[in-house]
This record gives structure tokens, C-alpha cells and sequence, in this order.
């Protein structure tokens, strides 16, 4: 393959698809039964800016990228990377319009004192995957439900593919390239302790497959995949931070 996508939510499809646009041979891995993860079950909100689609229904009171910035910014507790957040807020209502293009449809979020800013899918976060999963299919890319990534292959430093399993069947799956958009980590306790231990015990609405595994995979430095595994618990004392 050219590109591996290990993760079928927004971000791993919209990757997917971009790819596929472009003539690429696309395969996306999702570890679950069914596609999308956490988008899946979210309700499509984006709190964006000028974007078409927020123009032409009249919803223009939104401020600029840097509001919107700064607002990410306050909801980490001034925590997050300035940098991530401009980069968002700077390109969201570019990111709404390239979906509404596609099919998605997008309205104002319901309700009294709501921002310009929320924009809700109206057919919740599955809506949004299911149009990006079928567009990718449309154009070549294949989807392997129920497989997981369990490691990286490497050439000398390099990411040259993934080490596949589903059920008791494992693939060898080259490609010039990998993107990791499985970082979700709230579904599990363990995977919390790693990443958010006080948030231990917590409840969660999140997806249960949610364990960290891209977060996990994407600090290390590549690395041969014999004896590794993206989805074992034993390896929390291992990874947590690049070197």
C-alpha cells in the first residue's frame, strides 16, 4: 500500500480519502467491529470561523481564527500547545466546507446564547464518518474491520508498514507510509493511568476501545516490531513520553 491508516475516525478518514483522491492505494485499519471510534458517537459539533457554509446560512457573528484560538486555549486550562490551537481555529471553517462538499450537512447547535461559532452535524459524528468512509471506498481505499495494529515496521529508522492481526491471522502490510489516527485513551482505566491518572476511575462516554494505543505508538522512536505489541497493558511502565 502507499498509505496505512491505523484508526477510522474523522481524522484517520479524512486522511483516507484525501489519499485515495489522490491515487494512492489506501488501507485503513480499525480495530473495532464498527467504524469510527469516538466520532462515531459524538455529536458532530465544530466550533469554527469563516467558513462558506456559516456565511451563506447567515451565521457570521463568529470573531477570528485568534478568538477561537485563544477559547481551545481557556478549555485546557491554558495547558494545550498555542501552536495546535491556532492551527485548528485557523483552519476549521476551511475543514467544515471541505465536508458539507463532500455531502455532510452542517447547522447552527440548537439552543439559547449559542455561539455563531457551533456548527452541528445534523446526523451527529456516525453521519460524518459514514460519508467519509463511503467516499474513500469510492475512490479504492480498503477498510479491514476487526484487525488491530500491534506494531511498526522498520528500516533503519524508518516506518516501512504495520504488523496487522485479525482474529488469529496476521498481516504484513508495506507501505511508504503510516498515519497513526488511533489516540484516544479515556476508555480504559489502565490506559488512563498513563495518560491521565487523575482521571482514573472516572466515567466515561468515551468508545472502549479508546486505549491509548496511537499515543502510545506515535511517542516512541520506531522500532522493530518482534516481541512489541500496541495493545498490552504490560508495556505502561515503557511508554509514555518521547526520549
Amino acid at each position: 500500500a502507499d498509505l496505512v491508516v491505523i484508526g477510522s475516525g474523522i481524522a484517520g478518514m479524512s486522511a483516507a480519502v484525501e489519499a485515495s483522491r489522490a491515487g494512492a492505494t489506501v488501507v485503513v485499519l480499525e480495530k473495532t467491529a464498527i467504524t469510527g471510534g469516538d466520532s462515531s458517537i459524538c455529536s458532530g459539533n465544530f466550533y469554527c470561523c469563516e467558513s462558506k457554509t456559516q456565511d451563506e446560512l447567515g451565521y457570521t457573528d463568529y470573531g477570528t481564527p485568534e478568538d477561537i484560538a485563544q477559547f481551545f486555549f481557556a478549555q485546557s486550562d491554558e495547558d494545550a500547545n498555542m501552536d495546535i490551537c491556532r492551527l485548528v481555529a485557523e483552519n476549521g471553517g476551511a475543514a467544515l466546507d471541505w465536508l458539507v462538499d463532500m455531502g455532510c450537512e452542517f447547522d447552527k447547535k440548537p439552543g439559547d446564547n449559542v455561539s455563531d461559532r457551533s456548527m452541528l452535524s445534523k446526523t451527529g459524528g456516525k453521519g460524518i464518518v459514514d460519508v467519509l468512509v463511503s467516499e474513500a471506498e469510492k475512490n479504492g481505499a480498503e477498510l479491514m474491520m476487526e484487525t488491530r495494529a500491534i506494531g511498526l515496521k522498520t528500516d533503519a529508522g524508518r516506518v516501512t508498514g504495520v504488523i496487522a492481526r485479525q482474529g488469529t491471522t496476521e498481516y504484513d502490510i508495506s507501505a511508504r507510509s503510516v498515519v497513526i489516527a488511533s489516540g484516544g485513551f479515556d476508555g480504559q482505566d489502565w490506559s488512563k493511568e498513563l495518560y491521565a491518572p487523575g482521571a482514573v476511575g472516572w466515567h466515561t462516554f468515551s468508545s472502549p476501545g479508546n486505549t491509548g494505543d496511537g499515543a502510545r505508538e506515535g511517542s516512541r522512536r520506531p522500532h522493530p516490531v518482534e516481541g512489541r505489541s500496541l495493545a498490552d497493558p504490560s508495556r505502561r511502565e515503557e511508554a509514555a513520553r518521547p526520549e
